[in-house]
């Protein structure tokens, strides 16, 4: 509903200023430690992260994002819940949605090579919903089948998460900027950090291709496990 889509917006404000700020203009900064404009833009993103947490903070204070936060706790707790939970072996309902899931991950694999970014950020959503899912029926299957699953992966939404981040940090160019003598020198620190982690993400798509592929390869184990 709508109060949901208000909620993970303003956490995603947050999220995305927080990552900016601690992982992409870092691993710059990291990588080119003589560069000063970088120092420059790392303070103003530290001025804009504490504003924005701030913001966020009031924000999910207010009264209409307690009360959905209550509604959705009675909503969990619904005997119509619980009946369904039941009505079937939960192997069974691990299976079906698993395979559910991967149908939609696949969907997208098949195509990798020819993945626009708006397809990359689908492709990983669905993954990650993928990741809790098999997390959460792990107890389900042996070990020994979900274990190198998981690590791969884990690996392939390593890379697709960076991807992400990096097409996110398109929104340096759009932040509130400080006016006056350190205003081209911040600017010239953004030129610097899309240049940056532009050339890097060519070579980790590359990765992501093979990280899929070798996911494929290891076998859907809810599928073997029922056999």
């Amino acid at each position: 509903g709508a109060d949901a889509r208000d909620i993970a917006a303003v956490v995603g404000e947050l999220r995305d200023i927080d990552v900016l700020a601690t992982q992409i203009v870092p691993a710059v900064a990291a990588a080119m430690p003589n560069e000063a404009s970088l120092v420059l833009l790392q303070a103003e993103l530290s001025r804009l992260q504490s504003q924005v947490r701030s913001d966020v903070t009031v924000r999910l204070s207010g009264d209409r994002i307690m009360s959905f936060l209550l509604r959705l706790g009675r909503l969990t707790e619904a005997p119509k819940w619980r009946k369904a939970a039941k009505s079937l072996p939960a192997t069974s309902i691990a299976a079906q949605a698993l395979e559910d899931n991967w149908r939609r991950a696949n969907k997208w694999g098949q195509n990798i090579n020819d993945l626009s970014v708006p397809d990359r950020h689908s492709m990983r959503k669905v993954l990650k919903k993928l990741r809790y899912q098999v997390e959460a029926f792990a107890d389900f299957y042996p070990d020994s089948k979900t274990k190198p699953f998981i690590k791969k992966l884990k690996k392939i939404q390593g890379v697709f998460g960076y991807l992400n981040d990096v097409a996110m940090a398109e929104k340096l160019s759009d932040l509130a900027l400080p006016h006056g003598d350190n205003a081209d020198r911040v600017g010239n620190a953004i030129e610097i950090v899309l240049a940056w982690h532009t050339q890097r993400s060519d070579h980790e798509w590359h990765k992501a291709k093979r990280a899929w592929r070798s996911l494929e390869q290891t076998g859907k184990f809810w599928a073997i496990s029922n056999q």
